[in-house]
């Protein structure tokens, strides 16, 4: 059990801890603070979101990508527009 001091933990941490030669990632959260003569009891939970960050991270470039994609076609369309309008 972890005692604080505040009433109000943050009840949403993310953090990264590297073990193994490999990064893990974590989510803490608090549940409930309770006060007690030395502070307060929080209980809470940690659970590993490993995989949801590296799908994350793969949908974010993904978006990246698509959004360079629609610009090079939009300029490519006005390239192709402006010649057909220009003459010889």
């Amino acid at each position: 059990m972890l005692s604080m001091h505040t009433p109000d933990p943050n009840p949403d941490l993310r953090y990264m801890i590297h073990g193994n030669g490999e990064d893990f990632y974590l989510d803490n959260r608090v549940v409930s603070s309770t006060p007690k003569e030395d502070g307060f009891l929080v209980r809470g939970y940690i659970q590993d979101i490993t995989h949801q960050v590296l799908l994350e991270r793969e949908l974010a470039e993904a978006c990246r990508k698509a959004k360079h994609s629609e610009q090079l076609k939009s300029a490519f369309i006005a390239n192709i527009s402006h010649e057909f309008r220009t003459p010889p």
